[in-house]
């Protein structure tokens, strides 16, 4: 006897009808023997869900979605694939769909199921699973419902949150993990740097026990971490040292303040320099519980200080003497000049004599110049100095040397841009650093050589350059740092002071100039081996001939 009839399109219709899946998604359904119960395009219907695709496009191939239909769906399973198909509501042509299918258990423990499906093309389908997911079961509790006639199978929910809750325990497990790999790699690298550094690094406590050190410092106190750490301060210093160590550490835990001091100590009978930051390490209550040191071994620097300032003080003795010596002398300079001048009076101008007596004049006001230049190094005055021509200047320096030149067998090329600009700077000043230059790069060569002076202005016109380009032995690496400090030479013993470089480096930066040389020393390359000297100066303004010093 029937009861009543259940109109099964229309009842599975209602309740996927609705179902959607970004724009254009929708869902279809197939029963156990893969029977449309209800597609969009109505005339699908009731058709073989294996044959009606491939009778509406028969070039296309259908076999993945038919092989989803049989070894899934009609199998009671539920899982997301996808297919190939030729249409999708009014677009017409081949493409990727997404689908997403679930099991209709419409009698409990019996093999008859229906099928729910969802399709969209590929770029549609965003987060269409869960809603899927969610409306099967409520398709599921209604057509149970009315089978059984009311008849209520409540749905565990308790496998889903069993796989919600396992996937929850693993996404916090590996955030957990990843937390924990990169405190690991930050350790890591405070750790490298540390150890990587070039100062004693190392914690203490409030006796003074070593609770930590790093590399540098094992290395200076000759052992290992596991030997030092633990030590306490007065193992490592001499007794004098520790206390003045322990001093700053006790420093710190009594006022919180961090101390910066340089000291000396004693390690192992051997003196050495520090200077050391003492900063305290404060627990959650703000108080001091260790102390961190990181000291620098700067003895080899207090060394240098010290040399600096014993050369600084002998350079101010020599200025003293310099500017005795100086002043003894310009009496008989004074002396050779006024007999000079006389002489030239005496002496017919065109005659060889009267050239002679010039140079003689001529170099004797030289001597002056130098005079009062070594006056200068006791004294300092201020002086009104003018602009000058480098070619002119260059070309008086070369005649007074161009003998010179010839005795030591050196060639001289001259390249002097025209028409250059005037320079800031004294006369007697720059051509007594080129002097200087010219004679140091005779020197270099040896007897032999070539010797190219030449002048240009720079690409932004602002300063005019002179190079004195030797080919000379060059100058080795280890004297290139030297060359401009106050008594270092490479000359034999009573052949160089050690100041020319000095002197001509301090002229040449007074007048807002600059200095400086390229070298290629001889076990280098033997080819092109030498050295270039470059002066530059600043350009005086057109139409400012006077410059105030």
């Amino acid at each position: 006897m029937i009861l009543f009839t259940v109109d099964v399109t229309h009842l599975v219709r209602k309740a996927v009808e609705d179902i959607k899946s970004g724009k254009t998604g929708y869902a279809w359904a197939i029963d156990n023997r893969g029977i449309f119960l209800y597609h969009p395009e109505k005339d699908l219907i009731g058709e073989d869900a294996f044959k009606a695709r491939a009778a509406r496009k028969p070039k296309i191939s259908f076999e993945q979605i038919n092989i989803i239909q049989k070894e899934k769906m009609l199998k009671g399973e539920e899982g997301i694939s996808w297919y190939i198909s030729g249409w999708h509501g009014d677009v017409k042509k081949e493409m990727k769909k997404l689908i997403a299918y679930a099991p209709v258990h419409l009698t409990p423990g019996q093999d008859l199921n229906w099928s729910i499906a969802v399709a969209a093309p590929l770029s549609e389908v965003e987060g269409v699973i869960h809603s899927v997911y969610i409306r099967q079961f409520y398709i599921q509790g209604i057509i149970i419902l009315v089978i059984i006639f009311g008849s209520i199978y409540v749905i565990s929910f308790e496998k889903r949150w069993a796989l919600s809750l396992e996937d929850e325990v693993t996404k916090k497990t590996e955030a957990l993990k990843k937390s924990l790999d990169k405190l690991e790699k930050s350790e890591e690298k405070y750790r490298t740097l540390i150890e990587s550094a070039e100062d004693l690094i190392f914690t203490v406590d409030e006796k003074g026990d070593y609770l930590s050190m790093n590399r540098c410092a094992t290395r200076f106190f000759g052992g290992y971490p596991e030997n030092l750490i633990g030590k306490n301060v007065s193992d490592l210093f001499s007794k004098e040292s520790a206390e003045l160590e322990m001093g700053f550490i006790k420093q710190v835990f009594n006022t919180g303040i961090n101390v910066n001091v340089k000291y000396p100590v004693e390690v192992d009978k051997r003196e050495y320099w520090f200077t050391s930051n003492f900063v305290g390490i404060k627990n959650e209550s703000g108080k001091v519980f260790a102390v961190l040191g990181i000291s620098r071994d700067i003895t080899e620097r207090k060394k240098m200080e010290d040399e600096q300032m014993y050369n600084t003080e002998k350079l101010a003795s020599i200025g003293k003497l310099a500017a005795g010596v100086a002043h003894e002398l310009n009496n008989p300079m004074a002396i050779i000049l006024g007999f000079t001048d006389l002489l030239l009076e005496k002496t017919e101008h065109s005659s060889k004599n009267h050239e002679v007596l010039e140079t003689i004049e001529k170099q004797a006001l030289n001597c002056k110049r130098i005079l009062e230049s070594l006056l200068g190094f006791a004294r300092y005055h201020e002086k009104i100095e003018y602009s000058t021509d480098v070619n002119e200047n260059l070309e008086r320096v070369v005649s007074v040397v161009e003998n010179i030149l010839f005795t030591e067998n050196v060639t001289l090329e001259k390249n002097l841009a025209k028409d250059l600009p005037k320079v800031r700077g004294n006369s007697g000043h720059l051509q007594q650093v080129f002097m200087n230059l010219i004679t140091n790069a005779v020197a270099a060569m040896e007897g032999k050589g070539v010797l190219t002076i030449s002048t240009t202005l720079n690409e932004s016109g602002n300063r005019v350059e002179i190079r004195f380009k030797d080919t000379g032995q060059g100058i080795k690496r280890e004297y290139r740092d030297k060359i401009f400090e106050a008594f270092f030479t490479t000359k034999r013993m009573g052949e160089g002071t050690g100041l020319g470089l000095l002197v001509s480096h301090g002229i040449v930066t007074k007048y807002g100039g600059e200095i400086t040389f390229e070298t290629v020393a001889e076990e280098e390359d033997r080819e092109k081996k030498g050295t270039t000297f470059i002066v530059s100066l600043p350009v005086v303004p057109s139409g400012s001939e006077q410059i105030s010093i």
